[in-house]
Protein backbone atom coordinates (compact mmCIF):
# COMPACT_ATOMS: atom_id res chain seq x y z
CA UNK A 1 0.00 0.00 0.00
CA UNK A 2 1.27 3.44 -0.81
CA UNK A 3 -0.37 6.74 0.07
CA UNK A 4 0.33 10.45 -0.09
CA UNK A 5 -0.69 11.61 3.39
CA UNK A 6 1.85 12.72 5.98
CA UNK A 7 3.16 11.36 8.32
CA UNK A 8 2.99 7.87 6.85
CA UNK A 9 4.27 8.29 3.33
CA UNK A 10 5.58 4.75 3.27
CA UNK A 11 4.94 1.41 1.65
CA UNK A 12 3.22 -1.43 3.45
CA UNK A 13 2.77 -4.99 2.28
CA UNK A 14 -0.48 -6.88 2.77
CA UNK A 15 -1.14 -10.56 2.23
CA UNK A 16 -4.86 -10.35 3.02
CA UNK A 17 -6.41 -6.91 2.96
CA UNK A 18 -6.26 -3.17 3.42
CA UNK A 19 -9.22 -1.64 5.27
CA UNK A 20 -9.79 2.11 5.15
CA UNK A 21 -12.39 3.08 7.74
CA UNK A 22 -13.71 5.82 9.96
CA UNK A 23 -12.56 4.29 13.24
CA UNK A 24 -14.72 3.15 16.13
CA UNK A 25 -16.68 6.39 16.66
CA UNK A 26 -16.07 8.42 13.54
CA UNK A 27 -18.72 9.92 11.28
CA UNK A 28 -19.61 8.62 7.84
CA UNK A 29 -17.44 9.88 5.00
CA UNK A 30 -17.73 10.40 1.29
CA UNK A 31 -14.83 8.75 -0.50
CA UNK A 32 -14.24 9.01 -4.25
CA UNK A 33 -12.93 5.74 -5.66
CA UNK A 34 -10.81 5.69 -8.83
CA UNK A 35 -9.48 2.64 -10.64
CA UNK A 36 -6.55 3.33 -12.98
CA UNK A 37 -7.35 7.06 -12.74
CA UNK A 38 -10.95 6.52 -13.94
CA UNK A 39 -13.70 7.59 -11.56
CA UNK A 40 -15.58 4.53 -10.33
CA UNK A 41 -17.99 5.74 -7.63
CA UNK A 42 -18.46 7.82 -4.50
CA UNK A 43 -18.65 5.63 -1.43
CA UNK A 44 -20.78 6.99 1.41
CA UNK A 45 -20.29 5.22 4.70
CA UNK A 46 -17.56 3.84 6.87
CA UNK A 47 -14.90 3.16 4.25
CA UNK A 48 -13.58 0.45 1.94
CA UNK A 49 -12.10 -3.03 2.11
CA UNK A 50 -9.51 -3.82 -0.56
CA UNK A 51 -8.51 -7.46 -0.41
CA UNK A 52 -6.68 -10.29 -2.07
CA UNK A 53 -8.34 -13.70 -2.46
CA UNK A 54 -6.73 -14.89 0.79
CA UNK A 55 -8.37 -11.94 2.56
CA UNK A 56 -11.89 -12.65 1.32
CA UNK A 57 -12.85 -14.76 4.35
CA UNK A 58 -12.34 -11.84 6.73
CA UNK A 59 -13.34 -8.17 6.41
CA UNK A 60 -14.40 -8.42 2.76
CA UNK A 61 -16.83 -11.26 3.50
CA UNK A 62 -18.36 -9.43 6.46
CA UNK A 63 -18.77 -6.37 4.18
CA UNK A 64 -20.91 -8.35 1.75
CA UNK A 65 -18.13 -9.71 -0.48
CA UNK A 66 -17.78 -13.28 -1.65
CA UNK A 67 -15.27 -16.10 -1.35
CA UNK A 68 -12.54 -16.03 -4.01
CA UNK A 69 -10.36 -19.11 -4.54
CA UNK A 70 -6.70 -18.35 -3.65
CA UNK A 71 -5.49 -19.31 -7.13
CA UNK A 72 -7.59 -16.52 -8.70
CA UNK A 73 -5.32 -13.52 -9.22
CA UNK A 74 -7.63 -10.62 -8.34
CA UNK A 75 -8.34 -7.63 -6.11
CA UNK A 76 -11.72 -7.30 -4.45
CA UNK A 77 -13.12 -3.92 -3.39
CA UNK A 78 -16.04 -3.94 -0.95
CA UNK A 79 -17.82 -1.00 0.71
CA UNK A 80 -17.44 -0.95 4.49
CA UNK A 81 -20.50 0.03 6.55
CA UNK A 82 -22.07 1.52 3.45
CA UNK A 83 -24.99 3.94 3.64
CA UNK A 84 -26.10 2.87 0.16
CA UNK A 85 -26.81 -0.38 -1.65
CA UNK A 86 -25.90 1.03 -5.06
CA UNK A 87 -22.17 0.17 -4.80
CA UNK A 88 -21.60 -3.57 -4.48
CA UNK A 89 -18.31 -5.49 -4.15
CA UNK A 90 -16.29 -5.62 -7.38
CA UNK A 91 -13.55 -7.97 -8.53
CA UNK A 92 -10.68 -6.44 -10.52
CA UNK A 93 -7.43 -7.64 -12.07
CA UNK A 94 -4.40 -7.44 -9.75
CA UNK A 95 -2.46 -4.81 -11.69
CA UNK A 96 -4.91 -1.91 -11.23
CA UNK A 97 -4.05 1.20 -9.23
CA UNK A 98 -6.73 2.13 -6.74
CA UNK A 99 -7.00 5.77 -5.58
CA UNK A 100 -9.25 6.92 -2.76
CA UNK A 101 -9.94 10.65 -2.23
CA UNK A 102 -11.61 11.85 0.95
CA UNK A 103 -14.36 14.11 -0.39
CA UNK A 104 -16.15 15.02 2.79
CA UNK A 105 -15.64 14.51 6.49
CA UNK A 106 -16.69 16.67 9.39
CA UNK A 107 -14.39 19.69 9.81
CA UNK A 108 -11.14 20.39 7.97
CA UNK A 109 -9.54 17.08 8.86
CA UNK A 110 -10.77 13.53 8.91
CA UNK A 111 -9.18 10.92 11.11
CA UNK A 112 -9.20 7.70 9.16
CA UNK A 113 -7.83 4.37 10.23
CA UNK A 114 -5.99 2.29 7.66
CA UNK A 115 -5.53 -1.36 8.58
CA UNK A 116 -2.98 -3.43 6.72
CA UNK A 117 -3.62 -7.09 7.60
CA UNK A 118 -5.23 -5.99 10.91
CA UNK A 119 -2.38 -3.62 11.88
CA UNK A 120 -3.80 -0.15 12.56
CA UNK A 121 -2.12 2.89 11.02
CA UNK A 122 -4.09 5.90 12.21
CA UNK A 123 -3.61 9.16 10.34
CA UNK A 124 -5.29 12.48 9.77
CA UNK A 125 -6.18 13.20 6.19
CA UNK A 126 -7.29 16.61 5.00
CA UNK A 127 -10.38 16.91 2.88
CA UNK A 128 -9.54 16.32 -0.82
CA UNK A 129 -6.31 14.55 0.11
CA UNK A 130 -5.52 11.39 -1.83
CA UNK A 131 -4.86 7.97 -0.45
CA UNK A 132 -3.29 5.77 -3.13
CA UNK A 133 -3.37 2.03 -2.68
CA UNK A 134 -1.45 -0.14 -5.10
CA UNK A 135 -1.98 -3.85 -4.79
CA UNK A 136 -0.43 -6.42 -7.08
CA UNK A 137 0.74 -9.98 -7.04
CA UNK A 138 4.08 -10.41 -5.34
CA UNK A 139 7.19 -11.71 -7.01
CA UNK A 140 7.54 -14.02 -4.01
CA UNK A 141 5.38 -16.97 -3.14
CA UNK A 142 4.37 -18.13 0.32
CA UNK A 143 5.09 -21.83 0.79
CA UNK A 144 2.12 -23.76 2.12
CA UNK A 145 1.45 -27.37 2.96
CA UNK A 146 -1.88 -28.65 1.70
CA UNK A 147 -2.74 -32.29 2.47
CA UNK A 148 -5.09 -32.76 -0.50
CA UNK A 149 -5.69 -31.34 -3.94
CA UNK A 150 -5.91 -27.54 -3.34
CA UNK A 151 -9.50 -26.94 -4.49
CA UNK A 152 -10.90 -29.88 -2.54
CA UNK A 153 -8.98 -28.72 0.55
CA UNK A 154 -10.19 -25.13 0.14
CA UNK A 155 -13.82 -26.19 -0.29
CA UNK A 156 -13.60 -28.56 2.68
CA UNK A 157 -12.14 -25.78 4.85
CA UNK A 158 -14.92 -23.38 3.90
CA UNK A 159 -17.57 -26.05 4.50
CA UNK A 160 -16.19 -26.72 7.98
CA UNK A 161 -15.35 -23.16 9.05
CA UNK A 162 -18.63 -21.65 7.86
CA UNK A 163 -20.85 -24.64 8.74
CA UNK A 164 -22.25 -25.02 5.24
CA UNK A 165 -25.28 -27.31 5.13
CA UNK A 166 -25.12 -28.05 8.85
CA UNK A 167 -28.42 -28.24 10.62
CA UNK A 168 -29.27 -29.44 14.07
CA UNK A 169 -30.57 -32.99 14.09
CA UNK A 170 -29.17 -33.81 10.64
CA UNK A 171 -26.56 -36.52 10.16
CA UNK A 172 -22.85 -35.68 9.97
CA UNK A 173 -22.23 -33.15 7.20
CA UNK A 174 -18.80 -34.60 6.30
CA UNK A 175 -20.32 -38.01 5.61
CA UNK A 176 -23.18 -36.47 3.64
CA UNK A 177 -20.73 -34.39 1.60
CA UNK A 178 -18.58 -37.46 0.81
CA UNK A 179 -21.70 -39.42 -0.18
CA UNK A 180 -22.77 -36.68 -2.59
CA UNK A 181 -19.24 -36.37 -4.03
CA UNK A 182 -19.00 -40.13 -4.60
CA UNK A 183 -22.44 -40.15 -6.28
CA UNK A 184 -21.19 -37.45 -8.66
CA UNK A 185 -17.99 -39.44 -9.36
CA UNK A 186 -20.00 -42.62 -10.00
CA UNK A 187 -22.33 -40.78 -12.37
CA UNK A 188 -19.35 -39.81 -14.54
CA UNK A 189 -17.90 -43.36 -14.66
Amino acid sequence: MEHLADPIDEKYFAMNDVVIHKGPNGPAYKLDLFVDEKFCTTVVGGGLVISTPTGTTSNALSSGGTFIHPSVNAIIISPYLSNSISFRPIILPPYVVITVIIVKGFGDKATMTVEVDDTDIQAEFKQDQQLVVRMAASDYSVPTIIPEEPTKFWLHTIQEEFSWNKKRGVRNNAEDSKDKSSKLSNAHD
